[in-house]
């Protein structure tokens, strides 16, 4: 914005007779690169906010760490969402930087072979999203997210194959290697965390 506001004051001047073309020149392309990866960003997270509302069944909207904040974060989570002293949750999650990273990176490819950091991206808003239904366990958010993953991608563009591949990368290659207090052994085809017992798809 402030390289804009100078340029604009440099054309203002250039246009009375002074002379500015290169300094014109050296604040303004700078400024049109950042105001369109600044545009791409912010089409990228109303998508994101988007698919978080349709998961969470109401309106809410999804912040994106920026690089100056993941500098001094020391914090191993990917997301985040505050709840308060009635259990009820925000309407905003925070992800990490590294995550939204990976989610616009995946938005931006042709999603036919996402790397394993783009899969958890997808599926951390997917868990985000849990809990901004009001789901406070970690373990319960983290498998109801295992099975709406593969959603998650469908509603961020993926085709129905593509999606179904990254659910199934995420459930075979990283939900087994999640800490004890996001892993249960109910978390399964048939178990009691299975949203669809009839089901023999998983997740």
């Amino acid at each position: 914005m402030a390289l804009l506001l100078a340029g604009g004051w440099f054309v203002i001047r250039q246009a009375q007779g002074h002379r500015h073309r290169t300094v014109i020149a050296v604040l303004l392309l700078p400024a049109l690169v950042l105001g369109w990866f600044e545009y791409e960003d912010r089409r990228a997270v109303q998508l994101m906010s988007h698919v978080a509302s349709v998961l969470a069944h109401r309106p809410v909207s999804v912040n994106c760490q920026r690089y100056s904040g993941a500098l001094v974060d020391m914090g191993s989570e990917l997301g985040s969402v505050q709840f308060d002293e009635n259990g009820d949750p925000s309407d905003v999650t925070d992800l990490k930087y590294d995550a939204c990273t990976n989610l616009r990176a995946w938005l931006g490819s042709n999603k036919q072979s996402p790397t394993l950091d783009q899969v958890i991206a997808v599926h951390v808003l997917a868990h985000e999203s849990e809990h901004l239904a009001g789901v406070i366990s970690e373990v319960l958010a983290e498998c109801n997210s295992v099975q709406t993953t593969e959603r998650t991608a469908l509603l961020l563009g993926a085709t129905a194959a593509q999606a179904r591949s990254l659910a199934e990368e995420y459930a075979t290659d990283v939900y087994p290697r999640m800490p004890d207090g996001y892993r249960s052994t109910d978390c399964r085809p048939g178990g009691s965390l299975d949203r669809h017992p009839d089901d023999p798809a998983w997740p």
